[in-house]
């Protein structure tokens, strides 16, 4: 909750604290909580590290899916303009039971992102039975880490639309054409390397396109493993990266993103930090863990 909202439901059980003194009381907590986790993370990355990467074993394992995104909170003013800070959201849990949630977020760059990520999927205990299924909208940082996890890299296929998208407006196909088309690719009933076999004019004719449309061609064709929709669903795998999507509007831009608030680099990373232990189904800390080293006593 903000810090306002916070404030007035004290005053329902007769409790009188500010908004400021909330504030004070949150900082020291959120601070500790990011800098507990970062700990935690750092130790399992070094665990994993001593153990190999790979994956393969003929026994039934866990289906585990790591989804990755970033999410764009106010910054605060300068120069007369707010800039925006990347806070970048990880969710990892087993396919069949999407609420059994991990959550990791930070306002940091990608280097300091990765060994979070490869201790929380250590951290869950991830055997080499399992698969990791990673699911993300094909950024570069994003594709490094499940590079560096090795593991099973889907694109998410709402982004790969948009592409397709561009695609088929340069190849001037109608509007009831491009949503049937779209519908099959959402649907998981596609893969992307067929569809362009099928679909994708000579190259004398997609070589004059514009710009635009040949970025998107490009996206599509360096991403085409990642794009077999068709037979990922055969598989039962995911297509969609939602569970991110949703954490990044319920989680973080709940409560990073509402009008008025402007956050410091310091500040949006222990909020984030905070707000994913909060509402994970497996906080990576237990509450008294860092509640009574943010606020220890005398």
């Amino acid at each position: 909750m903000s810090y306002e909202e916070s404030s007035h439901l004290a005053r329902r059980f007769g409790l009188a604290i500010s908004s400021s003194g909330l504030e004070v009381l949150t900082s020291p907590y959120a601070q500790t909580c990011q800098q507990e986790v970062a700990s935690l993370l750092h130790k399992q990355c070094s665990l994993a590290m001593c153990r190999s990467k790979t994956r393969h074993s003929n026994k039934q394992g866990r289906k585990m899916v790591l989804q990755l995104d970033g999410v764009y909170v106010l910054g605060q003013p300068k120069e007369g303009h707010c800039p925006g800070l990347e806070v970048k959201s990880v969710v990892l849990y087993p396919q069949d039971s999407p609420n059994q949630r991990w959550l990791l977020a930070d306002k940091c760059c990608a280097q300091e992102l990765l060994p979070l990520v490869v201790g929380l999927v250590h951290q869950a205990k991830l055997s080499p039975e399992d698969t990791l299924i990673g699911l993300g909208d094909g950024a570069p940082w994003i594709d490094n880490a499940f590079h560096h996890l090795n593991a099973l890299r889907i694109t998410d296929v709402f982004h790969a639309v948009e592409y397709l998208e561009l695609i088929m407006q340069a190849m001037n196909w109608d509007d009831d054409i491009r949503i049937q088309h779209r519908k099959l690719w959402c649907k998981g009933e596609v893969n992307a390397r067929d569809w362009l076999e099928q679909h994708l004019p000579s190259p004398d004719i997609w070589s004059s396109w514009d710009e635009v449309s040949l970025t998107a061609l490009t996206y599509i064709e360096t991403r085409l493993d990642s794009m077999a929709y068709q037979t990922f669903k055969a598989k039962g795998f995911p297509i969609g990266s939602g569970q991110v999507e949703g954490m990044n509007k319920s989680v973080i831009g709940k409560r990073m993103k509402q009008s008025g608030m402007h956050w410091s680099d310091k500040g949006a990373a222990a909020m984030a930090a905070l707000r994913a232990q909060t509402c994970a189904k497996h906080p990576l800390l237990a509450f008294d863990d860092f509640r009574f080293k943010a606020f220890s006593s005398p």
